[in-house]
C-alpha cells in the first residue's frame, strides 16, 4: 500500500516549534521532520496523508501560515518506508514534570536517565562543560572500556560510562565528591562497575585506561601534561582516547601548545558559549630505519 506524502524544505529552526504546536497538522495526518546532519541548517517536513485529504488544500494552508517553507512536492511512498520515517522522527518526551516517554525502536536508542542528589560536589548537569564532556564520551566511548575520569565531582560522567558498558574508575581529591559519587553510583545500580577513590589527580590511579576523562579546570589540568605528564602516558596505550572539558575559548592555544609539547594530537572539539571541550589522542611514534 502506498501513502501520498507532501514534503518542504526549510533551514529555519524555530519552524519545528511552531510546527509542533500546529492543532490542524496534529488532527489531520502524521508528520515527521528529517534534521540532515550533513547539511547543517537544512530540515525537511514531511506529511503523510493517512487519512482522506485534500492535499492542495493543505499545501495553501502551509504556505499561508508557513511561508518559511519552499519546494514543496507531492509523492507516493511505501507504507512500511512512511511509518519507518515517523517512527525515527519520534524524540523522547516529557510527558508531565515527573514522566518521560522513550519512544526507543531498540535498547541501543534508549534514553539514558542519570539520578543524581543534589549536594556540595560539582555536577548537576546543568553546567556547559559537562554536557560537552558527555558529548565526546558519547562519540568516542566502547563498550568494555576501561574509563579514569578524573574529578568525578558527583559522578554524572563516571554513571554514564557505566551505563555505557564501561568499567570506570573515578578519583577526586574532594571528600564530598567521593561521598556524592559514591551515593549517586548506587542509586543508578552501577555501584558495581565503578571504583571509587580519593586521589590527587593521578597520585593514587593504577592500571591502564582506554579513555580519559576529566572535567577540570585549566589551572589543575595544566598539572597533568607538566607534574603527571609521564604517569599520564603510562596508563594509557596509543589507541587511548583523552577528554577534556572546563576550559574557556580564550585558553585554547595555550593547551593546544601544551598537548603538543607532550606529543598529543587533537582529534575533536565542540564548544558552547565560551567553553570548550577536546579528545585527544597520542602522536604516532615514527621508527626511524
Amino acid at each position: 500500500m502506498s501513502i501520498k506524502v507532501i514534503s518542504a524544505q526549510f533551514t529555519d529552526e524555530k519552524t519545528i516549534d511552531a510546527i509542533e504546536e500546529d492543532y490542524m497538522l496534529f488532527e489531520t495526518n502524521h508528520y515527521a521532520i528529517q534534521d540532515y546532519m550533513e547539511r547543517k541548517g537544512y530540515y525537511e517536513l514531511e506529511i503523510y496523508l493517512t487519512n482522506p485529504a485534500d492535499e492542495h488544500q493543505i499545501i495553501h494552508y502551509l504556505k499561508d501560515h508557513y511561508p518559511q517553507l519552499h519546494q514543496f512536492q507531492i509523492t507516493f511512498q511505501k507504507q512500511e518506508d512512511w511509518f519507518e520515517k515517523w517512527k525515527q522522527s519520534l524524540q523522547p518526551v516529557w510527558l508531565t514534570p515527573k514522566c518521560l516517554v522513550d519512544p526507543a525502536l531498540s535498547l541501543e536508542d534508549e534514553v539514558r536517565i542519570i539520578r543524581i542528589t543534589p549536594g556540595m560536589a560539582f555536577g548537576t548537569g546543568y553546567h556547559e562543560t559537562t554536557r560537552l564532556s558527555a558529548l565526546l564520551i558519547e562519540k568516542y566511548i566502547q563498550k568494555g572500556n576501561n574509563m579514569l575520569d578524573i574529578g568525578c565531582g558527583s559522578g554524572i560522567l563516571s554513571i554514564m560510562g557505566a551505563q555505557m558498558g564501561c568499567h570506570v574508575t573515578a578519583v577526586d581529591l574532594d571528600p564530598f565528591a567521593i561521598e556524592a559519587t559514591q551515593e549517586n553510583t548506587i542509586k543508578n545500580n552501577v555501584s558495581t562497575q565503578i571504583s571509587i577513590q580519593q586521589s590527587d589527580l593521578l597520585e593514587s590511579v593504577s592500571g591502564q585506561f582506554d579513555l580519559i576523562c576529566g572535567n577540570i579546570l585549566f589551572d589543575i589540568l595544566k598539572r597533568l601534561f607538566l607534574d603527571e605528564a609521564k604517569r599520564l602516558k603510562s596508563i594509557i596505550h596509543s589507541s587511548s582516547t583523552l577528554i577534556f572539558s572546563g576550559l574557556v575559548l580564550s585558553q585554547y592555544n595555550d593547551f593546544k601548545q601544551l598537548i603538543e609539547q607532550q606529543n598529543f594530537k587533537i582529534i575533536d572539539k565542540v564548544t558552547e558559549g565560551d567553553w570548550f571541550a577536546i579528545a585527544l589522542k597520542q602522536k604516532k611514534t615514527e621508527v626511524v630505519k
